[in-house]
This record gives C-alpha cells, sequence and structure tokens, in this order.
C-alpha cells in the first residue's frame, strides 16, 4: 500500500515523497531497501510501476519527486546548483534511515536519465556505503541539437540571468508504450521547463564524474537505450569503463528509447536489474583498501603522468612556461613559494590557505598571492574545513545531550 510523506531538507525546502513498506515486515530486521530516482521533467509517479514489476515483495521502496518538480516544493525545473540535487538526495537517505529504519548498506539506487546522474554525483561526493547502484540511461550528455548550445546557454545566462528552456521532447520519443505516451501528454505534475543553469551544471557535473568515476567502487550496473534520442551513449560508456568499482554490468537494450525503465518491452531491463540487485545482496558490503593508493593504482598513475610532460610540442613548450613562471613569481608570493618548498599539499601549505591573508615581497607579490589563494582548489578546501567545524560542532552538542565526556 503506497504511503505518501514530506521531508524538510538542509534549506527546509519540503520534499515529497512516496512510500512502499514491505509485504512481509520484520520488526527486528533491517528490510531492503529500494530508492527510485526519476528522470528530469518527471516525478516519482511515474516510477511507482516498478514497486510491482520487480517483483521484489520482501523489499520496501522510496520513491522522490526532485526540488522543482511533482508535488515538492521549489521553483519548477530549477536548483541553484547540481550540487543541490545531490546535497537533497543526501538529506532524503539521512530522513529515510532515522525515519524508516533503513540501514545505508541495505539500500540500492535506481535511477533514470537525470535521476541516475543526480545518484552518480551523490554517491561520487558523499561515499555512501551503499549496496549498489541501477542507472538507466544517464543523462551525462543531452543532444541538444543546436551548434555549441553549451557555451550559447552560458554566454546567454551570464548576460540575461538564469531563464528557462521548454522540453523539446515528445513521448513518442521516450516509448513505444502507448499508454505511458498518453499519461506523459496529460500528466499535471510533470514540468516541461527546465532552467539553462540546471542544464549547464548537468554538462559540467557529468564531465567530472565521469573523469572521476575511478573513485566509485559501489557495484553499478548501467541499462543504456540503444536507440536514444534524447542522450548520448557514448559518455555513458566512458562512466562504465572509468568506473573503479570491481562489480559492474553494461547491458545496450536494442530499439529501446530514452524510458528505458518505462518502454513498451521494459521488462527485459527490469530483469537484468532484478538479478543484480539481488546478486548484491548475496555479498556483504565492502570497501576497497586504498592505503596504498599514493604508491599503486589509478591515482598513483594519474599524478605521474600529471608530472610528465605532454608529448605533443604545442603542449609541452606550453607546460613547459607555465612550470617556468610559477617558479618565478613563486620569488614574489609568498603561498606559491611555500608550495615549491613543502609540497602544495603540506600541512603548511594547508595552514597558509585556511589563513587566507595574501603576502609577499612587494604589492604585486601580494596581488599574484591574492589570485592564488581565491583559485577554485583553495576556496574548495576552506569550505571543506568549515563543513568539518560544523561536523565537530554537531558532534560535541550530540554527546553533551548524551552527558557523554567531550574528549
Amino acid at each position: 500500500m503506497e504511503q505518501q510523506h514530506t521531508f524538510k531538507n538542509h534549506d527546509d525546502t519540503e520534499l515529497f515523497y512516496r512510500y512502499w513498506p514491505s509485504s512481509s515486515p520484520s520488526p527486528n530486521q533491517i528490510v531492503p531497501t529500494i530508492v527510485l530516482l526519476h528522470r528530469g521533467h518527471e516525478h516519482s509517479g511515474r516510477m511507482a510501476h516498478l514497486v510491482e514489476e520487480l517483483n521484489l515483495p520482501d523489499y520496501q521502496f522510496f520513491a522522490w519527486d526532485a526540488r522543482g518538480h511533482g508535488q515538492s516544493d521549489g521553483e519548477r525545473g530549477d536548483a541553484s546548483s547540481f550540487s543541490e540535487l545531490a546535497k537533497d538526495l543526501q538529506y532524503f537517505i539521512r530522513h529515510i534511515k532515522k525515519n524508516h529504519k533503513v540501514k545505508e548498506q541495505d539500500i540500492v539506487i535506481i535511477g533514470q536519465s537525470v535521476g541516475s546522474v543526480i545518484a552518480a554525483t551523490w554517491v561520487h561526493d558523499y561515499v555512501p556505503k551503499i549496496r549498489a547502484l541501477v542507472l538507466g540511461s544517464p543523462a551525462f550528455s543531452i543532444k541538444l541539437y543546436v551548434p555549441f548550445a553549451i557555451p550559447g546557454l552560458w554566454a546567454l545566462q551570464n548576460l540575461w540571468g538564469n531563464f528557462f528552456i521548454k522540453s523539446y521532447v515528445k513521448p513518442k520519443l521516450l516509448t513505444h508504450d502507448e499508454k505511458r505516451r498518453e499519461t506523459y501528454k496529460t500528466d499535471t505534475l510533470i514540468t516541461r521547463l527546465i532552467s539553462a543553469r540546471v542544464l549547464i551544471y548537468l554538462h559540467t557535473t557529468s564531465k567530472r564524474i565521469i573523469k572521476d568515476a575511478h573513485s566509485i567502487h559501489i557495484p553499478t550496473q548501467l541499462l543504456v537505450s540503444d536507440s536514444d534520442y534524447v542522450v548520448r551513449k557514448k559518455p555513458q560508456r566512458q562512466f562504465f569503463d572509468n568506473l573503479g568499482s570491481d562489480k559492474k554490468e553494461y547491458h545496450v537494450l536494442p530499439h529501446f528509447y530514452h524510458d528505458t525503465l518505462g518502454e513498451k518491452d521494459r521488462q527485459i531491463a527490469i530483469d537484468k536489474a532484478r538479478r543484480f540487485i539481488l546478486e548484491c545482496f548475496e555479498n556483504p558490503v565492502t570497501q576497497p583498501s586504498l592505503i596504498n593508493a599514493d604508491q599503486v593504482g589509478y591515482t598513483k598513475n594519474e599524478a605521474e603522468q600529471l608530472m610528465r610532460p605532454p608529448k605533443n610540442i604545442l603542449a609541452r613548450a606550453y607546460w613547459k612556461t607555465t612550470q617556468f613562471f610559477l617558479q618565478y613569481i613563486s620569488r614574489l608570493s609568498h603561498g606559491i613559494h611555500l608550495g615549491f618548498e613543502t609540497g602544495f599539499d603540506s600541512g603548511g601549505s594547508l595552514d597558509y590557505i585556511y589563513r587566507n591573508e595574501p603576502a609577499g615581497n612587494s604589492f604585486l607579490g601580494r596581488i599574484i598571492d591574492f589570485f592564488y589563494l581565491q583559485s577554485i582548489g583553495w576556496r574548495g578546501i576552506r569550505q571543506r574545513k568549515i563543513h568539518l567545524e560544523q561536523l565537530i560542532k554537531q558532534a560535541i552538542t550530540t554527546l553533551k545531550q548524551q552527558n557523554k565526556p567531550v574528549i
């Protein structure tokens, strides 16, 4: 029996979700859990059919309406960033863990299209210890059919501010299922607008996640529609190839349109997902040891590659010029000098970054140091410090409320 609930996330936005309890609940046993993430423009009701079709009666199911979609609050089709959507998911998982007796290691995420990208971003950025990911046609690269569409959107957004675009996708491009097509046309909860900044952030976030997918170690299955008019298959394959998961699967479904889990012959995809989920629950959750990652593996190879001059003549010239320039301005900027002296990731360098006070041997040196300190990487490091301080304060408060010593 479907239940409907809401929860408040990190910025007090109220998000709607559906809940289907297990048909055989046990008061003392953690129930395997599946979280369904809908595609862009849609809502949780469009994923509800999977609860029955997956044929997992001992599992409990959750499906949310992402912010700005369905019955959730927020401006239609908008978010301040794509990271905000991943953060929403983090708070959703935290909510169901607290209120529905869910353990993280018993969760499987099933995503569709943009929902798949949200899931992949959340797993990459928050490193949860969930059981598995099933990603249906992840929207890593949308076919916008306009030359230089993303640079154009970026330029227009900078000129005019955020604006909205109506989806060009017709129901006949999503699925061969006539019933699904008709309900798509008449569904008043579908949001046909999407903001330019969400499209831009979706594009940039997807590139980041694909490039760094080696850091994702959760068992992952990709279900790829072969006749997809909405998103490109090549980035999906790149993501799969880069995945660091020991257990991963890639399935191309012939003649399927974009709505992979809502296609006419979707039972083919659903059976693959069901079998994968059951296999993942046969074994305990494991995390690879990364204690020697600085000596062997992808990270070590990446570091060595960055230290080697490029083979291309022009790229090598640029690399050498940049190296010489940094060594030269290290005489002026205290921060860059400290980086060369002790290492840019040393404790001394991080203390300097946290202090965030430009210093140099001259006015020019202080200007250079200011821009060095304001680089995106160092701004991220300082934001991480703020988050750590907040978590420490929360932990201290919790210990005091429980009358436990703060050590």
